[in-house]
């Protein structure tokens, strides 16, 4: 009985998509009652899902048959970046060398710090291939990782955690190292923290998180090429 009820109600697609939809917004509503950069409500729907897979003994695999469905949808949600790349195209023009010069110098030392860090530390080879491409949106950073064979796991939670850690401390950081430059903080947000920190520059500056937004397109084209090059020295 309790095996049909189980098949019935948990290992249908619909299950996994209504979780998670619930689950993030339960995250939304924290994060506007507490008002606090670190209740991201990403990072509180993975925290939901877990914990409830965990009590109610639900297996990953079956929550997993409509949260793949999420994980589809990322593909054309990146495309979606190309809409602010379009409305920004004149900042674009007037300092593209800066931007352009600006994003491969973040994505080239994100991926150097990785290397050397898991080179000294002596990281398997699976998952240093997931860490490469964690400062770039989910989607892309998953086609990175199944190419190179490494582990999507670890992407995943490389991709979250650089993101809210961004989004919590890109205020802190800005006044540390003293960017008063909007395009150059916007830049730098988008590049390090992708789509995540991206959606807290947008609550500080409108500049800021336009450029943030076009950061994480073009990081996004150069981190593909960047990071198989430097992978392949591992």
């Amino acid at each position: 009985m309790y095996s049909e009820i189980y098949n019935n109600l948990f290992t249908n697609g619909l299950f996994g998509i209504l979780l998670t939809i619930a689950a993030f917004k339960i995250g939304l509503v924290i994060n506007k009652k507490t008002k606090l950069v670190i209740c991201n409500p990403l990072l509180i729907a993975i925290i939901v899902v877990i914990v409830f897979l965990v009590i109610t003994g639900i297996k990953y695999e079956d929550y997993y048959i409509g949260g793949e469905m999420f994980q589809f949808m990322l593909t054309p949600a990146t495309v979606a970046f190309a809409i602010p790349l379009y409305r920004q195209m004149s900042i674009l023009r007037k300092n593209l060398w800066a931007i352009l010069i600006s994003v491969f110098c973040g994505c080239l030392s994100c991926t150097m710090t990785i290397f050397i860090l898991s080179k000294i530390w002596n990281i398997s080879d699976v998952v240093f291939y997931g860490l490469m491409p964690k400062s770039v949106t989910l989607a892309i950073a998953l086609g990175i990782t199944e190419e190179l064979g490494g582990l999507s796991g670890v992407t995943c939670v490389g991709v979250v955690v650089s993101g809210i850690i961004g989004a919590a401390f890109v205020t802190v950081f800005s006044k540390i190292f003293k960017i008063d430059n909007k395009i150059a903080l916007g830049l730098s947000v988008g590049t390090a923290t992708h789509a995540i920190g991206t959606s807290r520059a947008i609550q500080l500056d409108e500049l800021v998180g336009a450029m943030g937004s076009l950061s994480i397109v073009i990081a996004g084209v150069m981190t593909v090429v960047i990071v198989p090059i430097v992978s392949s020295f591992y």
